[in-house]
């Protein structure tokens, strides 16, 4: 095979020969298609999944619901969308953060992750004998 003026052995079947003369496996180039693929598919599933379970609730509750004490924000009013500003976006978006899929999970996944690696809480307080109080009990018997 000639390729650019020179002389290159042709190869089996199971290398591909490159313009710079290096032989790689095809073994491996279908292994970067496919790591790629794969990547892109568990991308996109991370995206697809909590949008479907916002719109359909396809799984069931997974973790206890998350008792927050507040009500979640109303869907934003259609007449914003009249305005210049952007109101109805800020609006929306407050609206979908309320009510995204696995939201529950995420919040309490996040919270143990904090806690477990980086002994840190927002809203929990941590003795010395490691024992959780919260609020301002533990603020008080602290000092």
């Amino acid at each position: 095979m000639t390729l650019g003026g020179r002389l290159y052995p042709t190869c089996p079947r199971l290398y591909c020969q490159t313009a710079n003369d290096s032989t790689q496996p095809l073994s491996d180039t279908r292994a970067g298609r496919l790591s790629s693929l794969l990547f892109l598919g568990f991308a996109a599933l991370c995206v697809i999944v909590p949008l479907l379970q916002t719109i359909h609730r396809i799984v069931p509750t997974i973790v206890p619901l998350v008792d927050e004490h507040r009500l979640p924000a109303p869907f934003p009013k259609l007449s914003l969308l009249l305005g210049a500003n952007r109101d109805f976006a800020k609006d929306l978006n407050t609206w979908f953060d309320n009510r995204v899929g696995f939201r529950d999970l995420f919040i309490r996944a996040k919270n143990q992750i904090d806690y477990s690696l980086f002994q840190t809480s927002r809203k929990v307080f941590t003795g010395k004998d490691a024992a959780a109080s919260k609020g301002l009990r533990a603020c008080r018997r602290s000092t």
